[in-house]
C-alpha cells in the first residue's frame, strides 16, 4: 500500500474522520502498472483514497455507502503514484438511463466521501423524482472540489439531489452548469434539512427547470449557503448563481422553511445575477422566489443583480410569510459603495410589478446599506408591498430606478391591499435621488396603509406620495428633506425644502459635503432607531462638534458624515 499525502488539498480534516483506516492510496487505470480499471472495484477496496486516471471515461454505476476519497486528473498510473496531475479531468458519465454518482452512506457515523478532479455528465434520470448527475442521502458528507458537473437531466435536480438531516454537500471550486430537471432544480435540489455549501470560485451556471428553481430548489428547512461571487461586472460573471432560467425563480426557489445565506467577504460579493423566471401572469422572481413560514434568505455582502421576470419580481420575489434580510458587513469590502447591491432587475412585461422586489401576503423585507440602482418595471420600479407585508428600508442610497412607460402613474413603491390587509414601509436613513417616475410611494386600495418616513432625503421631481381609495393610511413624516409637500399627507414633523447639498452628485456621489443642512439634523425619537451603520459602514450618530445640533446628532439619509472617514477608509 502506498502512503497519501493529505496536505495536496489541504483537507486534513479528513483524516481524521477517517480515523483508524490505514492512509493509503490505490491507482485507477487503463495501463498494466494500475491497480484497477475501474472504479467499483477500488471502491469495494479497503484502501480509502483512490486515484484515478483521465485515460479512459469510466461508467460504473454502484452505490457508495462507506468512506472514500477519489482523486482524478491524473495523466496515468505513474503519475498517480507520484501525485503529479496533469490538465484533465477524469470523466465520469452515463451511456445508459440512470443516475451517474449514488451516495446514500448508512454507516452509524458520518461518511465522508470525497470527489476530487473529475467531470461528472450525460445522467438522465425522469422517473420516481430522481436526479441526473447525483444522487445524495443517508449519514453522508460529500465534499466536491476541483470538478465539472454537467449536462445532466433529472426530475428533482438535474445535476444534485441531496435529501435528509444528516446529509451534507460542500462545493468547492466546482461549475455545475448546462444541467435540466423537468421538474424542479436545474443545478441543485435539497430537502429535508439537508445542508449545501457553495463555497468561493464555484458556479450555478446555466441550468433549467421547467417548473421551479432554475439554479438551485430548496425545501421543507433546507440549509443552503452561497459565498461565490466575483467582481467582473453581471453579464461577465463567472462565479455566483447566474444565468439560470425557469418558470418560478429563475436562479432560486426556496418553499417550507428552507433558508439561504448569501455571504460575501472584502474580496468579492455572493452573487445571484443574470437568472430569468419565465412565467408571464403570476409571481415570478427572477433572481430568488421564497414563499412560506419560516423560509428566509440572509444576504450579507451580496449582489442581486440583472435578474429577469415578465410579470413580478425581478430581484426578489417574497410571499406568504417569507422573510429577508440584506444588508452589508461593517468590515472594509470589496466595493464600499456597492458592499450589498439590488440592482438593474428588470420586469419587462406590459402590466410588469416590482422591479426589485414584489411581497406579497404577510411577507417581511429588511433591506439596509443597499444600493438600490437601475431596477425597472412598469409599476414599482423598486417594489410592490401588498397583503399585511412589511417592508423595512434602512440607510439604502435608491437612485436610477425608473419604468419602461411614461403613463401619468407610475411609481417607486406600491402599497396595496384589500380591507384589512394592510401595508407597511418603513423609511429610515434612506439617500432617494435621480429617480424617474411620477409619484415615489403609490398608496392603493381600501387598506389602512402605514407609511414611516423619517431622518431621509427624498430628491424628486414629482410628487412625494399619491393615495387612491378610502384614504384612511397612518402616514408619519419626520426630519426628511423634500423637494416638494404638496401631496403630503398625515403626521407631518420637521421638513426641508433645501438642498442636502451632495458632495459631486452628477457624478453620483451622494455623501454629505461638511456645510450640508443635513448634519446632525435628527434624532430617533419617533421610532425604535437604527439597526445598522451607514451605506459606508460608518456607526450613525456622530456628533460634529463643529455643528450646532438641530433635533440630535443623526444625519439624514445614507451616510453619515464624518471628517475622518477619509482617514478610516484609506489609511487603515
Amino acid at each position: 500500500m502506498k502512503s497519501v499525502n493529505l496536505k495536496r488539498i489541504g483537507w486534513a480534516f479528513v483524516a481524521i474522520c477517517m480515523a483508524g483506516q490505514a492512509q493509503a492510496f490505490i491507482t485507477v487505470g487503463q495501463s498494466i502498472d494500475c491497480d484497477y480499471d475501474n472504479l467499483l472495484d477500488a471502491y469495494l477496496a479497503a484502501d480509502p483514497f483512490v486515484r484515478v486516471t483521465s485515460e479512459a471515461t469510466f461508467s460504473d454505476n454502484f452505490i457508495i455507502s462507506k468512506p472514500k476519497w477519489f482523486t482524478g486528473g491524473y495523466d496515468n498510473c505513474a503519475d498517480a503514484e507520484s501525485g503529479t496531475l496533469g490538465p484533465h479531468k477524469t470523466k465520469w458519465r452515463r451511456f445508459n438511463d440512470g443516475t451517474v454518482v449514488n451516495i446514500n452512506a448508512n454507516q452509524a457515523g458520518p461518511s465522508i466521501v470525497v470527489l476530487d478532479g473529475f467531470e461528472i455528465f450525460g445522467g438522465t434520470n425522469n422517473i420516481n423524482n430522481q436526479p441526473g448527475g447525483i444522487s445524495i442521502a443517508g449519514n453522508s458528507d460529500v465534499i466536491i472540489f476541483n470538478s465539472e458537473i454537467y449536462n445532466n437531466q433529472g426530475e428533482l435536480g438535474g445535476a444534485i439531489k441531496i435529501t435528509g438531516s444528516q446529509a451534507s454537500l460542500t462545493l468547492n471550486k466546482v461549475i455545475v452548469r448546462e444541467n435540466s430537471a423537468s421538474l424542479n432544480g436545474g443545478g441543485i435540489y435539497c430537502e429535508d434539512e439537508a445542508k449545501v455549501t457553495i463555497l468561493e470560485e464555484s458556479a450555478i451556471k446555466s441550468n433549467t427547470a421547467d417548473n421551479q428553481g432554475g439554479g438551485i430548489y430548496g425545501q421543507t428547512a433546507c440549509e443552503l449557503v452561497s459565498k461565490s461571487g466575483d467582481t467582473l461586472p453581471a453579464i461577465q460573471a463567472q462565479y455566483g448563481i447566474l444565468f439560470n432560467e425557469a418558470w418560478q425563480g429563475g436562479g432560486v426557489y426556496l418553499r417550507s422553511a428552507a433558508t439561504m445565506a448569501l455571504t460575501g467577504n472584502n474580496e468579492h460579493p455572493a452573487s445571484v445575477v443574470f437568472n430569468n423566471s419565465l412565467i408571464d401572469d403570476d409571481e415570478g422572481g427572477g433572481g430568488l422566489y421564497l414563499t412560506g413560514l419560516g423560509t428566509n434568505l440572509n444576504a450579507i455582502n451580496a449582489r442581486i443583480e440583472l435578474n429577469v421576470a415578465k410579470a413580478y419580481g425581478a430581484g426578489l420575489g417574497v410571499y406568504y410569510k417569507a422573510s429577508v434580510n440584506m444588508y452589508r458587513s461593517d468590515e472594509p469590502c470589496w466595493d464600499n459603495d456597492k458592499c450589498s447591491v439590488l440592482a438593474n432587475n428588470f420586469v419587462i412585461g406590459e402590466f410588469g410589478v416590482g422591479g426589485a422586489m414584489d411581497i406579497y401576503s404577510s411577507a417581511s423585507v429588511n433591506l439596509s446599506q443597499t444600493k438600490v440602482f437601475g431596477n425597472r418595471a412598469n409599476s414599482a420600479a423598486v417594489s410592490n408591498v401588498e397583503d399585511d407585508s412589511i417592508l423595512r428600508l434602512e440607510g439604502n442610497l435608491i437612485t436610477d430606478n425608473k419604468h419602461w412607460n411614461d403613463s401619468t402613474t407610475t411609481e417607486l413603491f406600491s402599497m396595496d391591499g384589500g380591507a384589512n390587509q394592510d401595508a407597511q414601509i418603513d423609511f429610515f436613513y434612506n439617500t432617494l435621488v435621480n429617480n424617474e417616475a411620477v409619484q415615489i410611494f403609490s398608496l392603493f386600495e381600501a387598506a389602512q396603509h402605514t407609511l414611516n418616513i423619517h431622518n431621509s432625503i427624498i430628491n424628486h421631481q414629482g410628487l412625494t406620495f399619491e393615495e387612491y381609495g378610502v384614504n384612511n393610511n397612518l402616514n408619519s413624516i419626520d426630519c426628511v428633506f423634500l423637494s416638494e409637500q404638496a401631496s403630503l399627507t398625515g403626521n407631518i414633523g420637521v421638513k426641508l425644502l433645501t438642498d442636502p447639498s451632495f458632495v459631486d452628485a452628477a457624478n453620483g456621489d451622494y455623501q454629505l459635503k461638511s456645510d450640508s443642512d443635513a448634519i446632525d439634523l435628527c434624532d430617533e425619537a419617533l421610532f425604535s432607531g437604527a439597526n445598522h451603520n451607514d451605506l459606508n459602514g460608518q456607526a450613525r450618530g456622530f456628533d460634529d462638534p463643529n455643528i450646532n445640533n438641530f433635533l440630535g446628532p443623526y444625519d439624514a439619509g445614507a451616510y453619515e458624515f464624518n471628517n475622518d472617514l477619509i482617514f478610516k477608509n484609506d489609511f487603515e
